[in-house]
């Protein structure tokens, strides 16, 4: 598992209640691999959440 913070800084009242009232657009990504000798392989893929 991945540890993320994140800070969201806004520079105006109106971009704050934009936030709040509409949502955001977040991405989760996930990672995956396995090796065995010098076979193997791995795969990785993301989707956007959120409104």
């Amino acid at each position: 598992m991945k540890d993320f913070r994140a800070l969201f800084v806004f520079h105006t009242a109106k971009a704050y209640r934009d936030f709040v009232e509409k949502g955001f657009v977040f991405s989760a990504e996930a990672d995956a691999a396995a090796k065995a000798s010098y076979t193997g392989g791995q795969a990785g893929g993301g989707i956007p959440l959120g409104t």
